[in-house]
């Protein structure tokens, strides 16, 4: 049993661990991170904003490339998401830094951290859309294993030469 001092010192711990985590919920609540639609943070440093100028330019000039960053990583989309950045600190140079380098490249892009789909909306989307032809407002279909359908395959082995057994 415990003494009176240790009820005491239990209870200031989770007293304490209580406050702690309301402190957080409530803060999370109140900035613009968590799970809100605008989780873009702004303030990225004008050199990284210069490197996102550049390798746009770069990726721009090279004519081989044919890239799906290539082909949405518009003058306009760069304008819009040169200054924010995650909640994490990822920023637009992150996410397009292996398609620069990479000039051969299908798609060209990364997502450093989950909120980085969010933030970076303008240029994922489009890219998303095309290369898996999804979208944001499209639904995922039911799901569908192949309960009932067994009896629509023929036998793999009907004579038993090959299969001695499955699970």
């Amino acid at each position: 049993m415990l003494s009176r001092n240790q009820n005491l010192f239990t209870a200031l711990i989770a007293g304490s661990v209580g406050a702690a985590g309301g402190y957080y919920f409530r803060g999370c609540q109140s900035s613009k991170s968590c799970h809100q639609k605008d989780i873009g943070l702004t303030g990225v440093d004008p050199a990284i904003q210069q490197k996102i100028e550049d390798a746009y330019k770069k990726l721009q000039a090279h004519p081989e490339c044919k890239s799906l960053l290539k082909k949405h990583l518009t003058k306009d989309v760069v304008e819009k998401l040169k200054d924010r950045k995650t909640p994490m600190g990822a920023t637009l140079y992150d996410v397009i830094r292996s398609g620069v380098y990479n000039l051969d490249a299908g798609v060209g892009v990364y997502a450093p951290d989950y909120d980085s789909y969010k933030v970076f909306a303008a240029l994922f989307d489009p890219i998303i859309q095309e290369y898996h032809g999804f979208g944001p407002k499209d639904k995922q279909p039911p799901v569908d294993l192949g309960e009932g359908k067994t009896k629509e395959f023929p036998p793999l082995d009907p004579e038993g030469k090959y299969i001695i057994s499955t699970r």
